[in-house]
């Protein structure tokens, strides 16, 4: 068993422990102690295992250096409008051009090219910015439309009993799959490049465009699934600053939702009526919103994990239901085109990075909005 499993066993059993001990009214500070020394052993184990696995992933899957620093010298020679070295071109497949389909080798600087996939880099995750498509569905798609399918995991659907000698004819119950269609939405940004980096073959522009775009995209993209599920047809209200809000959040979760949608649903907030919510606490003077033990910084409504957003991502509301019923649909890769127009002056090349992806609500039944009263 990996250390981290066992770490894990030992922080659950503890915690159980703890917990037991503070009903009955006995002193746990050794214990809490002790639960803290473990979280933090915990923590580092996993980081140590995360990290040989990556490295693993890493030698298997990514290309080798020396082929990245082709690509990128490729890449460079494309948007600069220069020509590509006949040693270089077997790498052109590794990026199509976005409007024909394929690399037409007369045409310099003026195409739209899409980055494979296998030479982005590790999408890392930018601990000081919420990545809410962390907690949905991703789905990858290669065309810029089409349909993918869908089910509703709430739905009416159970076995029947097959009787043969009977003579009765058997009820058709089937699950009910719906075809979803899509249309990517091209979302982009402009990032000045310098040429000094272009004249420089080891220099990793791939990465460099890539990781000052991904922030950008984070963000378009965290908007786009506050706004999907705010679609949803149940709603509620509950004045933030007032013990009534949590007991709209907890109604979403036990009674408005499906069961299926409310044991995995989560609680998303505004940051400025997260700020009002966590400092609510019951006749007793507990906080309803507490921590959650065995991962430090994350806090739980019920048991429910809250998630904090940016207050200029949606409007003034509170979000429950399961993320997974959310559905970002992308297009893998980074589409990269330049303008050659502002070296002159500026000494470097605008380069513009595209995204193609759309979110949708895949079961507007999984979500309740719940609104200041």
């Amino acid at each position: 068993m990996l250390r981290s499993l066992e770490l894990k066993n030992s922080i659950l059993c503890l915690k159980k422990d703890i917990e037991a001990g503070i009903q009955n009214n006995i002193n746990m500070d050794s214990k809490a102690s002790e639960l803290d020394k473990l979280v933090d052993e915990y923590k580092n184990v996993l980081a140590s295992e995360q990290k040989t696995k990556l490295n693993f992933k890493n030698k298997e899957k990514n290309p080798t250096m020396k082929d990245r620093i082709a690509l990128n010298r490729v890449l460079k020679n494309l948007l600069s409008g220069r020509n590509v070295e006949e040693a270089d071109q077997s790498f052109i497949p590794k990026m199509v051009d976005v409007a024909s389909g394929n690399y037409n080798g007369t045409t310099k600087g003026a195409g739209a090219y899409l980055v494979s996939e296998e030479f982005l880099p590790i999408e890392k995750q930018n601990t000081d910015q919420t990545d809410l498509a962390a907690f949905c569905r991703t789905v990858p798609v290669s065309k810029p439309s089409g349909k993918i399918p869908v089910i509703d995991m709430a739905q009416d659907l159970e076995l029947i009993d097959f009787v043969s000698d009977n003579g009765t004819e058997i009820e058709k119950k089937s699950a009910a799959f719906t075809q979803l269609p899509y249309a990517l939405s091209p979302k982009g940004a402009i990032i000045p490049v310098s040429v000094d980096l272009l004249e420089d073959a080891d220099e990793d522009v791939v990465a460099l465009i890539y990781e000052l775009f991904n922030v950008a995209y984070t963000r378009g993209r965290n908007k786009e699934i506050v706004k999907a599920m705010g679609t949803t047809e149940n709603t509620a209200t509950g004045a933030f600053d007032q013990v009534a809000v949590i007991d709209a959040i907890k109604t979403a979760f036990t009674d408005t939702l499906n069961v299926t949608y409310g044991k995995n649903a989560k609680v998303f907030v505004p940051q400025t009526v997260w700020a009002k919510i966590i400092s609510l606490k019951d006749k007793a003077g507990q906080y309803y919103v507490q921590p959650v033990v065995t991962e430090p910084g994350k806090y739980a409504i019920d048991g429910h994990e809250v998630v904090v957003f940016e207050n200029a991502l949606g409007d003034d509301a509170v979000y429950v239901g399961d993320p997974m019923q959310i559905m970002v649909i992308e297009r893998k890769g980074l589409e990269v085109s330049s303008d050659l127009s502002s070296g002159f002056k500026t000494y470097t090349m605008n380069t513009r990075a595209v995204a193609r992806f759309q979110v949708v609500c895949a079961n507007k039944k999984a979500f309740v909005k719940i609104t200041n009263a």
